[in-house]
């Protein structure tokens, strides 16, 4: 091949380190608990030398866990950009980041529930 390939398959923690200045589509087929990885991982991607666009894709199965890895990750994203967002978390988003963070709750007990019931 010639040192060069339409394909590299890594795993979003054991690519960390790589540069790659080539890629025009990430595909994950893994979801992490940190957006920070997600958003390191596309950014490995989209480095300085990069000429084209650079589309990101997260595979998200509708079993197992990743719906609730995926609410989580959505509380997170909140959480932070309340926290660190131009305009400041308001005593209302805080309330319905609270309320999200108990259905989010609810529903993985209710989950375990009907597996160990």
């Amino acid at each position: 091949m010639a040192g060069e390939t339409n394909l590299c398959l890594l795993s979003l923690r054991s690519a960390a380190g790589w540069n790659l200045q080539r890629a025009t589509c990430v595909v994950a087929g893994e979801l992490d608990w940190s957006p920070a990885v997600h958003a390191q991982a596309e950014d490995r991607a989209y480095r300085i030398g990069q000429k084209q666009s650079v589309m990101s894709y997260f595979l998200v199965a509708e079993d197992g866990s990743d719906p609730d890895v995926l609410d989580a990750l959505g509380l997170k994203v909140a959480q932070l950009n309340g926290l660190m967002g131009e305009q400041g978390e308001t005593a209302e988003s805080q309330e319905e980041s609270r309320r999200a963070e108990e259905r989010h709750m609810a529903r993985i007990v209710e989950r375990l529930k009907g597996r160990v019931g």
